[in-house]
C-alpha cells in the first residue's frame, strides 16, 4: 500500500488537471508533451514493478540495481512530471518545482527509517539522478517549445516577464 499512493493518486489527480485545462482550451503542447510523459513514466514505472522486478527476481539476474530502483527511478520521473502538470504553468519557473518535488522524495524515503527500515542509499541516489535527468528533459521540452505564457500568467499584469 506504501508504495501504490504516491505511484498512482499523484497520476491520477494530475491527469484530472490535465483534463480541466484542456477541456477549458487553457493546455498547450508543452503543458500537452508533460501530461504525456508524465503518463508514460507511470506505466513505465508499473511495468518494471509488475514485470521486470519479478522476472530479475525470479531468474536470479544480476541487472546492477535497477530493478531495486525501479520505484525511485522512474518513480520520480513521474511524481516530477505529474507536479508539472499540476503546478507548471510552461515556463522556466517551473524548473523551480523539480528541485522540490526531488527534496519531497528524498524526505518520503527517509521517513520510512523510522518504521525500522535501513537507508537505501541506491534509492536515495536513484532519486537524485532522475531528479537532474528530470530537469534536463523539462529544459529541453521548454527549449524546443519555447518557454509560452500561461493563461493565468497573461491575466495577471503583476507578474514579471
Amino acid at each position: 500500500m506504501k508504495e501504490f499512493v504516491p505511484t498512482a493518486l499523484v497520476p491520477l489527480v494530475g491527469s484530472a488537471q490535465y483534463l480541466r485545462r484542456r477541456l477549458s482550451g487553457r493546455a498547450n503542447h508543452l503543458q500537452t508533451r508533460v501530461f504525456a510523459l508524465s503518463l508514460l513514466w507511470f506505466g513505465l514505472t508499473e511495468i518494471g514493478r509488475g514485470v521486470y522486478r519479478p522476472f530479475v527476481y525470479a531468474h536470479g539476474l544480476d541487472d546492477f540495481g535497477v530493478a531495486d530502483t525501479l520505484g525511485n527511478s522512474f518513480g520520480t520521473l513521474t511524481a516530477i512530471f505529474s507536479v508539472l502538470v499540476l503546478a507548471g504553468q510552461g515556463t522556466r519557473r517551473d524548473l523551480a518545482l523539480i528541485p522540490l518535488a526531488t527534496l519531497g522524495l528524498i524526505v518520503y524515503e527517509l521517513i520510512d527509517t523510522f518504521s525500522g527500515a535501513p537507508v537505501d542509499a541506491a534509492d536515495l541516489a536513484a532519486t537524485l539522478c532522475f531528479g537532474v535527468l528530470a530537469a534536463v528533459a523539462y529544459l529541453l521540452l521548454l527549449r524546443i517549445h519555447g518557454p509560452s505564457i500561461g493563461a493565468a500568467e497573461r491575466r495577471d499584469p503583476t507578474l514579471p516577464e
